[in-house]
């Protein structure tokens, strides 16, 4: 489901319009084309369509950090070893994306630094190595270059937090969480008018419910961190006084299963809830 979404938050028409498949379709449609291409999203011939290279050329400053794209979106940006060069996305001024786009600790990044250049392979050591702490401080570094040379700045700001595997900040691996999975009225129960994938679950196990509060308290976890970029990007605005007139958007990816109707802790059918906002666009 995340293909669609991603590439209408970046390029603006919906679903219907841009035909990019979610993971899930791309297995189920019969086509000529390679999965791989189903799933790039927003392809090197489609790239000047995104909102980036428009607000570049209307003066904007653009960055761009995290995980914009799903990992089949990512070749063309993404170097194939610390030898090799990738290509920046089209309007991007400074670049900072994933590859692949699953990881927490000690990732590799393709990073860009000039405006239509080359992306080269980086691996951070600096905040633990760790992922939302990296382009959070990338994200205020880019804003007070910005606003210091005199330009106004667009930043999209993409941590991977919570998804799975859903590890925490070493400072807040042990922060306790005491509450487990909200158990909705839809928590745990048989439901077998609907879909095969929804009807056929068993019931939950205690085991089940175990493992499904630890995560649920992960996820929370990995969410402190996320706040943390939060803070920080208001409080530079505050001391570079422009946040009087600087538009801060929150913008959520799908909710997740954690028991409601007896599914798992995934996220691949139309039974989400809409619920914790963690793909920041500043």
């Amino acid at each position: 489901m995340a293909h669609p979404s991603v590439t209408t938050s970046q390029r603006h028409p919906f679903a219907a319009h841009h035909g990019v498949p979610s993971s899930l379709d791309a297995f189920l449609i019969t086509t000529n084309k390679s999965i791989h291409h189903l799933l790039q999203c927003i392809t090197p011939e489609v790239d000047n369509t995104t909102m980036f290279p428009q607000l570049h050329d209307a003066g904007y400053r653009v960055g761009l950090f995290g995980k914009h794209l799903n990992n089949g979106g990512m070749q063309t940006y993404c170097p194939k070893n610390k030898h090799s060069f990738g290509t920046m996305p089209k309007g991007i001024d400074k670049y900072l994306g994933m590859c692949p786009d699953t990881c927490y600790e000690n990732c590799v990044y393709a990073k860009g630094e000039h405006y239509g250049g080359k992306t080269k392979w980086y691996q951070p050591t600096k905040h633990a190595g760790y992922h939302t702490a990296v382009i959070g401080n990338r994200t205020i570094q880019f804003i007070q270059d910005t606003v210091h040379a005199g330009h106004p700045f667009f930043v999209y700001v993409a941590p991977h937090a919570p998804h799975l595997p859903a590890t925490p900040a070493p400072w807040y691996m042990d922060t306790p969480i005491h509450q487990g999975v909200l158990k909705t009225p839809r928590y745990n129960i048989s439901s077998p008018n609907k879909h095969w994938m929804v009807s056929q679950q068993p019931p939950l196990t205690k085991q089940d419910e175990k493992e499904l509060d630890g995560i649920f308290q992960n996820r929370t976890r990995t969410l402190l961190s996320v706040d943390d970029i939060v803070f920080a990007v208001v409080e530079t605005c505050q001391q570079l006084n422009i946040l009087n007139n600087t538009y801060i958007i929150y913008t959520s990816d799908h909710g997740f299963h954690l028991g409601d109707y007896r599914l798992g802790a995934f996220c691949v059918s139309s039974y989400y809830l809409f619920f914790g906002l963690y793909h920041e666009i500043y």
